[in-house]
């Protein structure tokens, strides 16, 4: 099981000043900030079944009691949001520093596994068996970021795939690729399987973008996407004292969430069904420990909570206590298969 340490730096203080620099340029555009639903179950802050959760850096954001999922209102237009992520410092500084030098330890610990997962989905429910009509298939990866995903799937392109093409939208420095998804020039009922990796939390309408995605794939084709899960350990514990509450993350979704979105809000006529929901996380109990030894509000709570106290000052019942989060789907980090059907 691998650390915190190994794929983020240890020293905060300078990627903290980088995201401070983008809430400050957020707060100066107040004036483009609208008021949203919510994102999963549409009901408005004004219908009583809003309540706000978490206030931070001056954001603030809801607990929908209707369907779960939190979320922030007000918060940048979808085209303030487009703009902020042309000039983010904080994702400048991620691509710049953060991920060149843990790139091997991420490929390692998430890219692979994350690959495995893919593939594990694609056997399990897009033409079990052999997947024959995939070997002419073809992946597409929505926000792929720094591209190591890519990096590593052109690899396994070149020698023994499933997939014969491997196309990518949002690449950081890679001028060749499409610039977003409604752009992406694919005829529908044309693409495999899309991934997408720690994306659709940032996305301002999220059935829109499910949506789009459905459309551009083929009949029986899947949608495999990363979220944070807002139920899971660290983030129920920590609330907004979570590093994922952050100003990036707009919506945080159930194990529930894309069950109601494809079976209320999508299109019927696209038939997007939830296959598999899981979550694989590995940090959840690290996270918390970390918060224990550094914030004495989450030090005091531990503390007074014998259960909590035995599993977190315990490296083995914490190692255990991982794995039962993750096989349990109690783990903050989800993943989620959804499937065209014909």
């Amino acid at each position: 099981m691998f650390k915190e340490a190994d794929i983020r730096p240890n020293n905060r203080e300078e990627l903290w000043k980088e995201q401070q620099k983008d809430r400050e340029w957020l707060f100066t555009r107040r004036d483009q900030w609208v008021t949203r639903f919510c994102p999963v179950c549409r009901q408005s802050h004004l219908s009583g079944m809003q309540t706000p959760c978490w206030i931070k850096f001056g954001f603030l954001y809801f607990k929908c009691t209707n369907c779960g999922c939190a979320y922030m209102s007000p918060c940048p237009s979808e085209e303030l949001l487009a703009e902020f992520y042309k000039i983010s410092k904080n994702a400048e500084y991620w691509n710049e520093e953060i991920y060149p030098n843990t790139k091997n330890a991420r490929i390692e610990n998430i890219e692979l596994p994350r690959i495995g997962m893919m593939y594990n989905a694609v056997h399990s429910f897009y033409n079990t068996g052999e997947c024959p009509s995939l070997h002419q298939g073809t992946l597409l990866e929505v926000g792929a970021g720094y591209g190591l995903f890519g990096e590593v799937i052109k690899k396994h392109i070149n020698s023994n795939s499933m997939f014969k093409s491997y196309e990518a939208l949002d690449p950081y420095k890679a001028e060749n690729y499409k610039v977003t998804l409604e752009q992406f020039d694919y005829l529908e009922n044309s693409i495999d399987v899309i991934v997408a990796f720690e994306v659709i939390e940032h996305i301002f309408d999220p059935c829109k973008f499910l949506e789009i995605c459905g459309k551009l794939l083929k009949p029986d084709g899947l949608i495999i996407l990363t979220c944070p899960n807002v139920e899971g350990f660290d983030i129920a514990l920590l609330g907004d004292l979570s590093d994922t509450v952050d100003h990036e993350h707009i919506n945080y979704f159930t194990i529930d969430s894309f069950n109601w979105l494809c079976d209320k809000r999508i299109d019927k006529r696209l038939g997007l069904k939830v296959r598999e929901v899981t979550t694989p996380g590995q940090l959840d109990v690290e996270l918390v420990q970390k918060k224990v030894k550094e914030v004495p509000v989450v030090r005091l709570h531990v503390n007074k909570n014998p259960l909590l106290k035995q599993i977190l000052h315990d490296e083995k019942r914490a190692g255990n206590f991982q794995t039962f989060l993750r096989e349990n789907n109690m783990s903050s980090s989800m993943m989620v298969v959804i499937q065209k059907e014909e």
